[in-house]
């Protein structure tokens, strides 16, 4: 085998690895990037059920920031908490284009929440909007599908 071939053989290789790492990282939303969260289903919180699930959005991405890919879903929860009601952020969950499932715990705060004082449950409307502020850089990490295969 000439040694050009080899060369040729080994470069190829090479790319191939690079690229596969390079699918493989974990995507970075920026703590400056502006997320709209939108309420799926009408939804009733109070002390019993307390979990909403939120369709997120990126409305300004921030600088070197990855983008949000489209298929995700945000967990929140209601807080009651002396007689005033707030939502806290928990997982989000994404599927790329590419079947990627990355997932990430958000830490931040909504805005945009009805509030209410001496409540013990709140109705959010499918459709109602909140923005959601990202207190640090989020990461998404790569998780394990269920047929076994790392992606």
């Amino acid at each position: 085998m000439r040694l050009n071939t080899v060369f040729v053989y080994f470069c190829a290789l090479l790319f191939t690895t690079f690229q596969a790492f390079a699918e493989k990282k974990p995507m970075l939303i920026g703590q400056n990037t502006v997320i709209q969260a939108t309420v799926i289903v009408d939804t009733l919180l109070s002390a019993e059920t307390s979990q909403v699930v939120l369709n997120p959005g990126v409305s300004n991405l921030a600088d070197q920031s990855d983008m949000l890919p489209e298929y995700c879903l945000l967990n929140a929860s209601a807080i009651f908490d002396s007689g005033q009601f707030y939502l806290e952020p928990g997982t989000l969950v994404c599927v790329s284009d590419d079947k990627r499932i990355l997932e990430g715990i958000v830490q931040g705060s909504f805005e945009g929440v009805e509030t209410c004082e001496g409540c013990s449950q709140v109705k959010l409307l499918a459709g109602s909007q909140f923005i959601l502020s990202l207190d640090t850089d989020l990461q998404l990490s790569l998780q394990i599908r269920a047929d076994g295969q790392a992606q």
